[in-house]
């Protein structure tokens, strides 16, 4: 991806070994800050973080995929972002890895997400690698991050 597209979303995924639960402490985000340049000058936008949706109650089963919510730069027409990936383990961590994938369109509402078949969407062959955060069998209640830039 050379330049931000018009539309574009984040997924993680849990590749470890057990469930991810809220209430047991565990937590997943991305913070970005997407940026520009303007008249010469290098302009950043606002911070923002999106907590994939999982909150109280819920519950990110292994090898479950969660969205963050849909992110436009049809307006701000940023080039590019910089990007954190942040995984807090529950009190059940087991080895293994939560990944980060992006999926992008220069067609708003066209996402791969939102016009294949849900029966056939495959995030890891249709969306783009961005990061992992591997996780230790030892890892309860520890929290990992990791940059990463678009």
């Amino acid at each position: 991806m050379k330049m931000l597209p018009q539309e574009y979303q984040f997924y993680a995924i849990n590749n470890g070994g057990e469930d991810m639960t809220y209430d047991e402490g565990g937590r997943i985000s991305v913070r970005v800050k997407p940026w520009k340049i303007s008249s010469g000058n290098l302009l950043y936008g606002s911070v923002v973080t999106d907590d994939f949706t999982l909150s109280a109650g819920e519950v990110m089963s292994v090898a479950e995929s969660l969205p963050t919510l849909a992110f436009d730069n049809s307006s701000d027409l940023n080039w590019g972002l910089h990007g954190v990936f942040q995984v807090t383990m529950d009190d059940d961590a087991s080895t293994g890895s939560v990944d980060l994938y992006v999926e992008y369109t220069d067609e708003p509402g066209a996402l791969p997400s939102s016009t294949t078949s849900p029966a056939v969407f495959d995030i890891e062959t249709q969306l783009i690698f961005v990061t992992s955060i591997p996780i230790a069998s030892d890892a309860e209640s520890q929290t990992y991050a990791v940059n990463f830039e678009l």
